[in-house]
Formats: structure tokens, C-alpha cells, sequence
């Protein structure tokens, strides 16, 4: 017989529980199992009331445990979530001030401020998903203008690899996305010798500045200390 129907036995379908009854059910089996996760079939199995009376005041399980102060409130879960989010952000934020943010301005500018210039502006390649053919446009544009400035405003890089999403092992092409980045860099800057080139993270870079400000103390020694290499370096 499934636990289901066990918890629907008649002597635990009591019509005139209320969610007091059952709220109060729950915690005293809390208390008494204080080492146990009181999940769904535990409860058909040790609690007093069927599925059927309980679900009628709270409608899910987890509403349930919910209501009955064993697990977090919506708006507690949603507290501690912003709290995270925002610890998040200075654990990153710390990161890009380290490593990143002395780069800025590090190599000194041939174009002083107010001076009028020729701007050209480029943004979204995403690596090997590049679209070669606005890529051609846009060296050939800047053979023929040769800016004082070429900026890449974000996005250059892809780093699918480093991204949320699910990942398929085949398609991993981290070394072929960096060469490839590395290679268009090289074209534009053998396009335009004399031009600035700027370049502006942007939120698939910051894909990889996450992943790195996460490494562990020893692997953090590993490749800034002993290889010399940080996040600059890499991209």
C-alpha cells in the first residue's frame, strides 16, 4: 500500500482539524524527530492528519512547513537573498578594484580631453560566434578612417564555458575562444598602428572575472604569485 493511501487511513482524516491542528502537528513532530528533515512522506507516515486535511488549509507541503515556522518565510527567503546578492557584489566588486581597476588608465593616452577625434566603436563579437562579415566591414571601415580611438564596448569574448547555462563537454573552446580574441585584436591593431584602442568589460567578460574572484586562496597564489598571471593578463 503507498503512503498515500496510508495517510488517508480514516482515523487521520479528521474533518474538523484546523490549520491550528495541523500547524501544531507538525512542530510537535519536529520536536520530537530534531534530527530529521520532516518531508512529505514522513509526515504520511509519522503525522496525524492525511494529506487530504492539510493540503485543504495550505494547499502544498512546503506552504505547509512553511506556515508551521520550519522552514523560512517568503519574505525571509527573499531577505536573505538580497543579502547574498549584495555580498555577492562586494566580494566582486573588492576583485575588480584589485585587479582590474589598476589598469585603468595605466598606459598613458596620446589624445588629450577636448581635443575633436575620430571615434570608431564596436561591440557584441562574442568570440568564435562572431559575425565575420561585419567584422571585415568594420576593419575595412577603419583602414579607410583611422581613428584616434577604437573602442570595444563589451562582449568581445563570449566565455560560454564560464556562463549559467547547461553545458554540453563537447562544445567546450576555451583556448580556441582566447586565440580567436587575441587574433582580432592583432588585426585591428595592425589596421590602425597609431590608434587607442579601449577596451570595456562587459557582462560575458564579467562571466570570467566571476569565476576567478571565486578560486580558492591556493589556486589565487597559484596564478598571481607564482605564474604572474591575473585576470588583465588573461583577456
Amino acid at each position: 500500500m503507498s503512503k498515500k493511501l496510508l495517510s488517508e487511513r480514516l482515523e487521520k482524516r479528521s474533518l474538523k482539524a484546523t490549520a491550528e491542528d495541523c500547524i501544531m502537528d507538525l512542530r510537535l513532530l519536529q520536536e520530537k524527530y530534531p534530527n530529521s528533515d520532516i518531508s512529505r512522506n514522513f509526515y504520511r507516515c509519522n503525522g496525524s492528519f492525511a494529506d487530504s486535511i492539510w493540503s485543504r488549509h495550505f494547499g502544498t507541503f512546503h506552504e505547509f512547513r512553511r506556515q508551521s515556522e520550519l522552514v523560512l518565510t517568503r519574505h525571509q527567503h527573499k531577505m536573505e537573498q538580497d543579502i547574498a546578492k549584495h555580498a555577492a557584489f562586494d566580494h566582486y566588486k573588492k576583485f575588480f578594484e584589485l585587479e582590474v581597476l589598476p589598469y585603468h588608465n595605466k598606459h598613458e593616452k596620446k589624445f588629450k580631453p577636448g581635443n575633436l577625434k575620430n571615434i570608431m566603436v564596436c561591440s557584441d563579437l562574442h568570440d568564435l560566434d562572431i559575425n565575420l562579415f561585419c567584422w571585415s566591414v568594420f576593419v575595412d571601415t577603419a583602414v579607410r578612417m583611422q581613428p584616434d580611438i577604437i573602442i570595444f564596448n563589451g562582449d568581445i569574448f563570449d566565455l560560454y564555458e564560464f556562463s549559467n547555462f547547461e553545458k554540453d563537454p563537447r562544445e567546450v573552446k576555451i583556448k580556441e575562444r582566447f586565440a580567436f580574441v587575441k587574433n582580432l585584436f592583432k588585426e585591428i591593431r595592425i589596421a590602425c598602428p597609431n590608434a587607442q584602442i579601449d577596451f570595456i568589460m562587459g557582462n560575458h567578460e564579467f562571466r570570467l572575472l566571476r569565476h576567478i574572484a571565486d578560486r580558492s586562496p591556493n589556486l589565487r597564489v597559484l596564478l598571481s604569485d607564482v605564474m604572474d598571471i591575473g585576470f588583465a593578463e588573461l583577456i
